[in-house]
C-alpha cells in the first residue's frame, strides 16, 4: 500500500485506509463553516489532528495554509504543520494538537481575563505576529477563537486567509469578497486594500479588548450606531468601517480597564502614537 504525501517539515506516514476513516466520518465539532478538524493518532504513535475543509470551494484555504505553515519557520507560539496530502482528489493537513481551550472559549463561558492574564497572552502573539510578519507575511485572521491555551501555552492558528503582505490573490480579485471577519478587520482591510503589517496590531488591540472586558468592541459599537434593517440595508464593509470611528472614544470611556492598557488597545488601533509593528509592542508590554 503506498504512502501519501508529505511537508518538508517532518517525515509522518499516514496510512490512506486510516485517512478515510476520518475524512469520511462528519465532525460535530466543526472549527468552522469552512474547515473541520478531527483529532488522530499516527505512525509513530503521536496526537495530530486532520484539517479538511468542508466543501471543495474551500479547498484553496487548505492548500494556502499548507503553503505558508511551509515557508514560515517554526515558532513556539505558531501551530506546527507535520505533514500534508491529497486524498480522494482533497487536500487535507496534520497540524499539531492544540488542545480545545481558546481565548473564545473562556469568553463564551462568561469570564473575563484579568489585566495579569490579558497582556502576556497578547505578548505571545504579537510575537508570533512579527514572526509571521518578518517572513513577509499577514495573517489577517486573528480573534479570540484562532487563539489557543493550550497548558499555558500560547497558540496562533488558521492561516487559511494569511498572505504576502501587500499582495492581494487573484482570486480575492475575481471573487471580490471580503477576506476578514469584519468585528476584527482594519478598516483598510475591510475597502479590500493590500494586507499590511497593520491589519494584525489592529486585530491583536480589538482581541486585548474583548479579553479584558468579555465585549466584541466593534460588534458593541455596532449595536449603539446601527439598527438591525439598516445593517442589512448597509453590509458589514460600511457599518464595520464606521463603527472603527468611534474606537477611540469607546476605549477611553471603559471604566473597567486601567489607563494604561487603554493607551496600549488604542496604540495597537487607531490612536495617536500607534505602534508600527509587533516587535514594539512586545518591547511595550
Amino acid at each position: 500500500m503506498s504512502r501519501l504525501s508529505r511537508t518538508q517539515h517532518r517525515t509522518l506516514r499516514v496510512w490512506p485506509a486510516n485517512l478515510a476513516a476520518y475524512a469520511a466520518t462528519p465532525n460535530p465539532n466543526a472549527e468552522s463553516t469552512t474547515a473541520t478538524i478531527s483529532p488522530m493518532t499516527v505512525f509513530p504513535k503521536r496526537r495530530l489532528i486532520l484539517k479538511r475543509s468542508l466543501e471543495p470551494d474551500f479547498d484553496h484555504a487548505i492548500v494556502r495554509e499548507r503553503r505558508v505553515l511551509s515557508a514560515i519557520p517554526r515558532h513556539q507560539n505558531i501551530i506546527e504543520l507535520h505533514g500534508s496530502g491529497n486524498y480522494m482528489g482533497r487536500p487535507y493537513l496534520l497540524l499539531e494538537d492544540l488542545g480545545k481551550e481558546t481565548v473564545q472559549d473562556k469568553l463564551d463561558s462568561g469570564l473575563t481575563f484579568s489585566a495579569q492574564e490579558t497582556w502576556p497572552v497578547i505578548k505571545e502573539v504579537a510575537r508570533a505576529l512579527a514572526h509571521i510578519h518578518k517572513h513577509g507575511h499577514v495573517h489577517r485572521d486573528v480573534k479570540p477563537e484562532h487563539i489557543s491555551l493550550k497548558e499555558g501555552r500560547v497558540g496562533l492558528f488558521d492561516f487559511g486567509i494569511t498572505v504576502i503582505e501587500g499582495q492581494i490573490t487573484k482570486r480575492e480579485k475575481d471573487k471580490g469578497s471580503l477576506f476578514c471577519t469584519p468585528q476584527y478587520g482594519h478598516p483598510e482591510a475591510l475597502e479590500g486594500r493590500p494586507p499590511a503589517k497593520h491589519f494584525d496590531t489592529y486585530s491583536l488591540g480589538l482581541l486585548a479588548f474583548e479579553m479584558r472586558t468579555g465585549q466584541c468592541l466593534l460588534s458593541e459599537i455596532v449595536k449603539k450606531i446601527c439598527q438591525k434593517n439598516l445593517y442589512a440595508l448597509l453590509g458589514p464593509v460600511i457599518v464595520y468601517r464606521a463603527a472603527s470611528k468611534h474606537i477611540k472614544n469607546w476605549v477611553e470611556g471603559e471604566q473597567n480597564i486601567a489607563p494604561y492598557e487603554k493607551e496600549l488597545i488604542l496604540r495597537m488601533t487607531l490612536g495617536n502614537n500607534r505602534f508600527t509593528d509587533c516587535d514594539q509592542i512586545v518591547s511595550a508590554l
